[in-house]
């Protein structure tokens, strides 16, 4: 058996494979977020706590919150590490995360300023999630 902390981050993964979701919009804008019911606040809070990253937003016409990272440097220090670290054993979320992840390599490497590159991004997230 890991530690506490080892094997939160096990728990993290897991809970994402069910609950959570990796996406780009308004190009080059990534997400990574996990939506729950408004009664489940204290579980994004702590998983918020943990990873030392992102916001907890809320929705009082769909009631429910959101978990969401989309600062840049906290999506390639803190999400892309924790999930190839403590990857998914659904290969339908291994396989978006995977989608998603290149989005984000793309990204980091400015690919989204040129027409090309823009048209790559656009095309690979649409199969993200």
């Amino acid at each position: 058996m890991g530690s506490p902390h080892e094997n939160f981050k096990w728990w993290i993964s897991g809970f994402t494979a069910g609950e959570g979701s990796f996406f780009c919009t308004n190009y080059p804008t990534a997400h990574f977020e996990i939506q729950l019911k408004k009664d489940d606040y204290k579980i994004l809070l702590s998983i918020r706590d943990f990873l030392k990253c992102g916001r907890i937003y809320w929705s009082d016409k769909k009631q429910c919150c959101k978990f969401r990272v989309t600062k840049f440097s906290d999506l390639t220090d803190v999400i892309i590490p924790l999930f190839n670290e403590h990857h998914f054993f659904n290969s339908k979320k291994q396989g978006a995360y995977d989608r998603w992840k290149v989005l984000v390599n793309l990204m980091g490497e400015k690919k989204h300023h040129d027409p090309i590159g823009k048209e790559l991004i656009k095309l690979i997230a649409k199969g993200v999630n």
